[in-house]
């Protein structure tokens, strides 16, 4: 038996497709695509399923009429409600990835005192804050709010804190 590409002893793949191999590899070529098209289609229809989850999530936290602003874990913001939006007056795209005390400048009516972060205090020690009374919004225009709010972390299914959700 002569060895070489082409000589076709049956037994590899490199001496060119013959013997037992012109069935064997036609065989996983077709269980390989099979394979590839699976998962790739499995991987599609959660994406779409996850996109969906998305949308249904931000069609319902827009629908809120209270202000609603989210933060990641460093305290950035990464989503604002129209009615958060309103009240700060910061379009949400120019507030995402932002400091929150950057755009959510608070601070108490009677002292004037600024109002420490309640992000930041949520995610130092992992509790729902609320804010102390005379809380005062002061928005992107000079006008100034009083509020309630409350921020509470947001946790994943294993309970690691992603961020934080402030309502007022």
């Amino acid at each position: 038996v002569g060895v070489g590409r082409g000589s076709g002893c049956g037994v590899c793949f490199a001496c060119g497709v013959g013997g037992a191999a012109a069935f064997v590899f036609p065989a996983i070529s077709v269980w390989f695509e099979t394979l590839v098209r699976s998962v790739t289609g499995a991987y599609r229809e959660r994406a779409i399923e996850a996109e969906l989850r998305r949308q249904e999530l931000r069609v319902t936290l827009n629908s809120i009429g209270d202000a609603v602003v989210a933060t990641d874990n460093e305290g950035r913001v990464s989503f604002l409600n129209p009615s958060a939006e309103n009240l700060m007056g910061w379009p949400s795209g120019e507030a995402s990835g932002r400091e929150l005390t950057e755009v959510f400048d608070i601070f108490n009516e009677e002292t004037g005192a600024k109002t420490p972060n309640p992000a930041a205090r949520v995610l130092r020690e992992n509790v729902v804050v609320g804010l102390a009374n005379h809380t005062v919004l002061r928005a992107r225009d000079g006008r100034e709010i009083p509020i309630e709010d409350s921020a509470a972390p947001i946790r994943s299914e294993t309970g690691d804190v992603l961020g934080v959700i402030l309502v007022f």
